[in-house]
């Protein structure tokens, strides 16, 4: 493979040291003859036709330069050696130590962080009073904080990137990403009698610019060799391929293949049809929806536009009273209207007694509506235009392949501008924020227990889907179904929920913005901060993890996330972020001891760990709670309907106990009174013949 028809390049790491073919050893290759390993003349002639056809790639030095001079003869006047008797040696110019390009190279590395950080002082975007050796010094020895410093970097590497000078390893130019734009120089054989090799080719990073000398010879004494062999890698293609009666190999299948085609071309196109109609049935025009009530103050409804969000709630409750009185009334009266929020729904007298039934069993909140004649649950978006696209329906087709008796049952969603939505199963018990915000409703532990490992098994489900994770979990996606089944939503879809910058600059302004901070990990905090110029959208399993500690907390307490501690929601957001930090404290709620069981509060503290390592996995929590349910008498069952049939059952058997007891006390005391009656009167006889 020497022959012209391919060339070899290498590269020369140190070409000013021991390099075997760069200017410093033009013929490196020459082995001197030995008789001793049989190694002749010859041989030599023949690595000199194959080294022909060797290319060299060297970092070109161009430290000629008066600042190189410079360094050199400062580096000989510092650099020293101590002898075993004390005596200092110091070195000269001419050490190799003192020359060696990387020597000089490190030094240059380090001379341009240092004019990053000096730059960054002397504009203040260091916003500390202190020189750059101090600064320096700083970051040697460990005293700056993990934050402070990271901060420093970041303002340093503006000054660092696209800049240029020239040091003690020449010219110096440092690319965008802050990495050294090297110049290279291109070595080949150009005396091929003596076999030395020469410079035949540089490029130079200032300008970019790539050379070509007269000297360049390749090995055919031609041109450059092509990119891929006439015959191919394996002598089997072009003119080397083996003859093939193609036309009459084509001419016996084509009437076959063409057959065949057609048919496979019917059955796609039906089959892309099919699908794409199944994959829109999901997609809700926003003249089919009745939302009860918006889901923000950003977001409206048709019907008068003039009226405000608080007196069109209390209009639809007004309307919604009036139709439950009117529909006990006039049962048989022929198609009634139902008004909600400035529309009419024309029904028929069945579908009326059913919507009146439904409406009586539906607690209206800020996230029920109607959908093709049934109640059910909306999740509104922040954005306010989405474009559907396939990436969205493939979302879609993965959201409406999920089932699982913990997940709310995603039945479609809205596209249209200013009114993106999603639309899952009606869940009329509301949210879990809402029941554990509602001073009427009695939580005992069972039903908790219950509302902790309903979470538990949805996140787990997710966790092993296609979805891999959740992502979003709060208190506010979680809901109630009639059963007392806590289901969860807002799964999956990421492009209802991914923003664009000036969306999420837009959400930032609304109230509950900061409300749905507080359920995320440390971490994604951090990660998410840290991204001010772009939208990122951390998630993890682990960061699940912690999301479902921060749900128990709020069962447990029953509060507001981290309610025990009197700040804002800012600042508790602030100091999550920094807890992120191992140099930091850690800041987690704190859950009394007296309020749960020792082993629940220690599950929520492995939750919150810092180190994502040491918080448990969804299969480790659905073991503990497990175990903890038999300790509560739950035994195998965690859902609370069947817990209650449970009790029930126990009772009945408990109470069918006692009767029979108290039965037989009764049937003592008679047969007492009884022989006390026949020991003072004769016992009752029939004379009668």
């Amino acid at each position: 493979m020497t022959d012209g028809s391919y060339v070899y390049f290498i590269m020369d790491q140190f070409p000013y040291d021991t390099g075997v073919l760069s200017q410093n050893s033009a013929s490196g290759w020459f082995q001197t003859p030995n008789p001793a390993t049989d190694f002749t003349d010859a041989q030599n002639n023949i690595l000199r036709f194959a080294y022909q056809s060797v290319f060299v790639l060297a970092v070109q030095d161009t430290s000629a330069s008066q600042a190189a001079l410079d360094f050199t003869a400062a580096a000989a006047q510092k650099v020293h050696d101590t002898g075993a008797s004390g005596t200092v040696y110091y070195y000269n110019v001419s050490e190799p130590f003192v020359q060696n390009y990387f020597t000089r190279a490190f030094y240059d590395c380090l001379l341009i962080v240092a004019r990053g950080i000096s730059y960054a002082v002397g504009n203040g975007t260091i916003t500390q009073s202190a020189s750059s050796t101090a600064l320096f010094k700083n970051y040697a020895y460990g005293t700056a904080s993990q934050q402070t410093r990271q901060q420093d970097i970041t303002a340093t590497l503006k000054y660092v990137a696209n800049t240029s000078f020239d040091g003690a390893s020449g010219k110096m130019k440092i690319k965008p990403n802050r990495d050294r734009e090297e110049d290279f120089y291109v070595l080949a054989m150009t005396d091929r009698a003596q076999g030395e090799f020469s410079k035949v080719a540089i490029f130079s990073a200032v300008d970019s610019t790539y050379t070509e000398y007269d000297t360049m010879i390749w090995p055919n004494n031609k041109s450059a060799p092509l990119n891929k062999p006439e015959c191919g890698y394996n002598n089997n293609e072009g003119p080397c391929a083996p003859v093939t009666h193609l036309v009459e190999i084509a001419a016996g299948c084509g009437g076959g293949a063409g057959f065949l085609l057609l048919l496979t071309a019917i059955c796609y196109y039906c089959r892309a049809k099919r699908l794409t109609k199944s994959d829109k049935a999901w997609i809700a025009r926003w003249h089919e929806l009745e939302v009860l009530r918006p889901g923000g103050p950003s977001f409206s409804v048709k019907g008068d536009e003039s009226e405000s969000e608080s007196e069109k709630e209390k209009k639809t409750k007004e309307q919604l009273d009036e139709k439950d009185v009117e529909f006990k009334k006039k049962k048989q009266a022929p198609n009634p209207k139902e008004r909600l929020e400035g529309k009419t729904i024309i029904l028929d007298n069945a579908e009326v007694e059913a919507v009146s039934h439904k409406t009586q069993a539906i607690k209206i909140t800020a996230n029920t509506g109607i959908w093709m004649k049934n109640a059910v649950t909306v999740r509104w978006s922040k954005k306010r235009r989405l474009n559907l696209s396939g990436s969205i329906l493939k979302q879609a087709r993965e959201k409406k392949s999920l089932t699982h008796e913990n997940l709310m049952k995603f039945l479609g969603a809205c596209l249209e501008d200013d009114r993106i939505l999603i639309i899952y199963e009606n869940c009329s018990k509301g949210s879990l924020t809402e029941l554990i915000a509602d001073p009427n409703t009695k939580l005992e532990w069972a039903m908790r227990f219950s509302l902790m490992s309903d979470c538990m098994k949805a996140i787990s489900y997710l966790h092993k889907s296609v979805l891999k994770v959740h992502g979003r979990l709060t208190s506010m996606c979680c809901y109630i179904d009639s059963r007392f089944m806590l289901k969860v939503g807002d799964y999956g879809l990421n492009a209802f929920f991914d923003l664009t910058l000036a969306e999420l600059w837009a959400a930032k302004r609304e109230p509950d913005y900061l409300t749905a901070q507080m359920w995320k990990a440390p971490e994604h905090l951090r990660a998410e901060a840290l991204s001010r110029y772009e939208v990122i959208s951390s998630v993890s399993q682990k960061g699940d993890v912690y999301s479902f500690g921060i749900v128990v907390q709020e069962l447990v307490l029953r509060s507001k996330p981290f309610a025990m501690y009197a700040l804002s929601e800012e600042e508790i957001i602030d100091l999550i972020r920094q807890s992120a930090s191992e140099t930091n404290p850690r800041f987690i709620p704190k859950i009394d001891e007296s309020a749960c069981p020792l082993e629940l509060i220690d599950l929520c503290d492995r939750c919150w760990s810092v180190d994502t390592g040491k918080r448990p996995n969804m299969l480790q929590i659905r073991a503990f709670l497990k175990e903890l349910g038999k300790q509560l008498g739950m035994g195998e069952r965690s859902n609370i309907l069947d817990t209650l049939l449970q009790q029930m059952e126990d009772m009945e058997n408990n109470l069918q106990a006692i009767i029979d007891e108290k039965g037989q006390v009764l049937l003592n005391q008679k047969n007492q009174s009884d022989q006390l009656l026949y020991s003072v009167l004769p016992k009752y006889a029939n004379f009668e013949t």
